[in-house]
């Protein structure tokens, strides 16, 4: 396996304009790699890595990567274990990137805290026009908060993952029993 230093190489001198990292186990060392390219990168204009066991300090990276990238229109975060502090990183920088249009952060940890985080945002982010937020821990706090930003956002998913409905469910009746 090569080290993140060379990851970083590559994705400078790559040339592309769509990229993908799927399943290459890039954790936080390599997201933080592809940041610093990114915080330069002039060509390529989505990227994807999902299932790739980035956490909060790759998100938080890669989130500075985009306050200064205006090139890339599309990032694909899904199925890695980022949470609230990911999201809150990551929402910063919607605050001043005018670039991307789609944003993947299904299925990770994020939960409520995120998710309104996100939703602050999309009150001033008129951009973005695809976010994925499915199978996370947002529970109808946290899509309420996200509904109600005035954003004309062209497709907003949150659904509700069947083990987060469960939990939902358990500690309603749950609730319900102690009264």
């Amino acid at each position: 396996m090569h080290g993140s230093g060379w990851l970083r190489r590559r994705v400078m001198k790559s040339g592309l304009l769509l990229g993908s990292l799927r399943e290459n186990q890039i954790g936080d060392a390599g997201a933080q790699a592809i940041a610093e390219a990114l915080r330069v990168n002039t060509t390529l204009t989505e990227l994807g890595f999902g299932c790739n066991h980035v956490g909060d300090p790759g998100a938080k990276a890669i989130a500075e990567a985009f306050k200064v990238n205006t090139t890339m229109t599309g990032l694909g975060l899904s199925e890695n274990a980022i949470g609230d502090a990911g999201a809150q990183a990551v929402a910063e920088a919607l605050k001043v990137n005018t670039a991307l249009n789609w944003l993947f952060l299904h299925q990770n940890q994020i939960g409520d805290a995120g998710a309104r985080a996100i939703a602050e945002v999309l009150k001033v982010n008129k951009k973005l026009r695809y976010l994925y937020l499915s199978n996370n821990f947002i529970t109808n706090v946290g899509i309420t908060a996200l509904r109600q930003t005035g954003n004309t956002i062209c497709q907003l998913d949150v659904a509700l993952s069947a083990a987060r409905l469960a939990a939902d469910v358990q500690a309603q009746a749950s609730v319900y029993q102690e009264t």
